[in-house]
């Protein structure tokens, strides 16, 4: 922001948008050390001390982010699934670096200790609405283009 250069003669200068993979001189533990969107799961059950982790104990959410199209750099992606440990969600650590940039459809299930499976409903907020599928896109933050958001998902049975 704060470079000048001198365009008597031009100024040519190559970009390039970088889809994944650890930003130069970050921690890769660091919260902001990585290329790519960020997204949040969150428990959205209606009692909070019925958590996930209290009713279905050492259980796991599968979360499949099912491309929408083209990521924003024009490749394509397979679909993939994020495993989320059910104390994740009760905690608010699951936190999840390095997605894909562009347009998503979620869907998510859980599978209980057992290995059992159910499907789950889900949301852009806390309160809903829920559904079966929801479509995923990184917004720009309030008048700021240049900052994305960081989606919040949460998760009902």
């Amino acid at each position: 922001m704060s470079t000048s250069h001198d365009s008597a003669k031009g100024i040519v200068k190559d970009f390039r948008l970088v889809m994944s993979g650890l930003k130069p001189g970050e921690d890769p533990k660091s919260d902001v050390g990585w290329f790519g969107g960020v997204v949040t799961f969150r428990d959205g059950s209606a009692d909070i001390e019925k958590n996930f982790q209290v009713r279905f104990p050492n259980s796991k959410v599968r979360v499949t982010f099912t491309p929408a199209g083209p990521l924003i750099d024009g490749s394509n992606v397979r679909p993939f699934n994020v495993d989320v440990g059910a104390y994740q969600l009760a905690y608010g650590s699951a936190r999840f670096q390095r997605i894909p940039l562009g347009a998503y459809r979620l869907s998510a299930t859980l599978i209980t200790a057992n290995g059992q499976t159910q499907p789950l409903t889900i949301a852009r907020a806390w309160g809903g609405p829920y559904g079966g599928a929801y479509d995923l896109l990184w917004e720009c933050g309030e008048g700021v283009q240049t900052n994305r958001n960081e989606p919040e998902v949460f998760l009902r049975d």
